[in-house]
């Protein structure tokens, strides 16, 4: 009868232990959860994944410019001498007034 007790014990902790593990696992953490989000991912418009896309990729050059310190590439400073080369042309273009 001992041996009956300890089998039962048993029994009942692992029931407990498992009925505990889906109560704290919560409401939509089973499968298929995801299959709604995934279903209207697909049914989004081309234009909406594409603003979805800029903006990801927007995200990620600004994580890159900030990894870098805010520094200008070599190439960056050239584009930037160049566009202030033109803005003084432009302003400048008939030469300074007496």
């Amino acid at each position: 009868m001992n041996k009956q007790w300890v089998v039962i014990k048993f029994l009942v902790a692992a029931s407990a232990m498992a009925l505990w593990g889906v109560a704290l696992a919560g409401p939509g953490s089973g499968p298929g959860v995801n299959q709604g989000a995934r279903l209207a991912r697909h049914a989004d418009k081309p234009a909406e994944r594409e603003e979805r896309r800029e903006a990801r990729q927007a995200e990620r050059e600004q994580k890159a410019e900030m990894r870098r310190g805010n520094r200008l590439t070599p190439e960056e400073r050239r584009d930037l001498r160049r566009q202030i080369n033109q803005a003084g042309q432009d302003l400048y273009q008939d030469g300074p007034k007496n």
